[in-house]
């Protein structure tokens, strides 16, 4: 019961923590905490997509908006976000292994 709210733990920490440029390329512009992109969801010029520090973001050419990476992935791939999750957590299942077998180790030295 632990490990499975270690994984939980860990998984929420991963999506606090995504850094939008591994997924979105382009035209960046850092301001006041925040950093804009040129939209994936549709054509322009100049970055009009922002990310907030607490990980939400809104278009405000497109007027897309979420609260997360998951979010994101919903309107980027069109699933539900419950199969946004699921892409996520296999995205980065093998670092999750990692890091539990590395506090695993920690814990029995």
């Amino acid at each position: 019961m632990k490990q499975k709210k270690e994984v939980l733990q860990l998984i929420q920490k991963r999506i606090q923590e995504f850094n939008f440029r591994d997924v979105i390329s382009g035209k960046t512009r850092a301001s006041g905490g925040k950093t804009m992109f040129v939209c994936p969801f549709h054509k322009e010029r100049e970055p009009s997509f922002v990310v907030y520090p607490d990980g939400s973001w809104h278009c405000f050419g497109c007027r897309k908006h979420g609260n997360d990476i998951i979010d994101f992935l919903k309107h980027k791939m069109g699933i539900s976000r419950s199969k946004a999750l699921i892409q996520f957590i296999k995205t980065i299942s093998r670092d999750i292994k990692h890091e539990l077998k590395k506090r695993t180790e920690k814990n029995i030295s």
